[in-house]
């Protein structure tokens, strides 16, 4: 899920315990580039926060992967 407070966004997935994610951006949903990688997790439901500002899309897809 993805929700906003203000300039602040955050997204939740369902993960594993002790896994690491990477979050990958895309404005077109052709070309991604790594938006955050090696987000270790600790529960099974991840929460990644981020400040919009840093942002320089206005209109920004993300897909959130398990690394290896």
């Amino acid at each position: 899920s993805i929700a906003r407070t203000n300039q602040s966004v955050t997204l939740n997935w369902e993960s594993q315990n002790n896994r690491n994610y990477s979050i990958e951006a895309s404005t077109n949903l052709t070309a991604w580039s790594p938006f955050a990688t090696n987000i270790l997790t600790t529960t099974t439901n991840s929460p990644f926060t981020f400040t919009s500002n840093n942002v320089a899309d206005k209109i920004k897809f993300f897909r959130i992967h398990r690394a290896p």
